[in-house]
């Protein structure tokens, strides 16, 4: 069964996200100023795939990151932090 998951982050410069293999992010938001995660995946997958998130305030530095795995920007705290998801596929 594929059903839509919701994953809450912390805010922090880089972290490691577990979900089933072969899931599909469809989103990052803000809620209650934390980054979250929404993702299609199979309910019946067993094998877990690790996820590479990196976090990063606008001004922030971003060297060493593949730019190319940016998949959001979040504002938060009504505006007062702006911030920048990277999300990577773990080998």
């Amino acid at each position: 069964m594929k059903a839509i998951w919701k994953y809450t982050l912390p805010i922090a410069d880089w972290q490691q996200l577990e979900m089933p293999k072969g899931s599909k992010i469809l989103s990052v938001v803000a809620q209650y100023n934390l980054p979250v995660v929404y993702a299609l995946v199979d309910t019946e997958e067993s094998m877990m795939e690790r996820r590479l998130v990196w976090i990063r305030g606008t001004g922030h530095c971003v060297d060493g990151l593949n730019t190319e795995d940016w998949i959001a920007t979040l504002v938060t705290m009504g505006g007062q932090l702006v911030w920048h998801v990277f999300i990577e596929l773990q080998p």
